[in-house]
């Protein structure tokens, strides 16, 4: 799943969410997220009713977005499948993941992997991030598991660049030091980075 084709022309308002999917996808983003949890109350109020889904035009993957008062918070796709203990506990089919806008915003939501410098013109582009550029001088690798979602930073920058999932473990890479290391979902100007103020009626 990229956003990186998509223009704001491809993000369609649909539903909005009732008191049965606004409690259940709330509840999971915080179970998912241990960091958002003290942030919850001001990205998601417990009794705000302005949330909408926004669904992707010409996205294989079947992207959908949840807009709270007008603002892009989290998206998903048929790729982003859960475990079934997951979908029984909180009546999900569909990962939930953060969007990059409302990382800049809370920073602390997710666990950082760095990128060195020769890396950044490719993530940029939407490039998933090859396991060297983790592991060189300029890279930091945190602890992480195989399709945790993290931040991708970027060496002498302030604010991540993309929202990723990990591909190999952090251990993997670093032994392996080869190949892909973590799939890039939402970067720093794609359509889903652009998308903000989405109208509601």
């Amino acid at each position: 799943m990229s956003f990186k084709k998509n223009s704001l022309e491809d993000f369609i308002l649909d539903t909005k969410l009732n008191s049965s999917d606004r409690k259940r996808i709330r509840a999971y983003v915080m179970a998912q997220y241990p960091g958002i949890v003290p942030y919850i109350n001001d990205i998601w109020p417990k009794n705000e009713d302005s949330v909408h889904y926004v669904s992707v035009r010409n996205s294989d993957a079947k992207a959908q977005i949840v807009a709270i008062k007008g603002q892009p918070a989290f998206f998903t796709s048929k790729d982003e499948k859960v475990a079934k203990e997951v979908q029984q506990e909180f009546k999900v089919d569909r990962r939930w993941i953060p969007t990059l806008k409302l990382l800049h915003q809370y920073p602390c939501i997710l666990n950082l992997q760095q990128v060195d410098k020769g890396a950044i013109p490719f993530v940029l582009s939407g490039a998933d991030v090859m396991c060297p550029g983790l592991t060189s001088k300029g890279g930091s690798l945190s602890p992480a598991q195989i399709h945790d979602v993290v931040a991708i930073t970027a060496e002498g920058k302030q604010h991540a660049m993309a929202v990723g999932k990990m591909i190999l473990d952090s251990e993997t890479i670093r032994t392996q030091n080869k190949g892909h290391g973590i799939k890039n979902l939402n970067v720093m100007c794609d359509g889903l980075w652009y998308l903000q103020d989405v109208l509601v009626s």
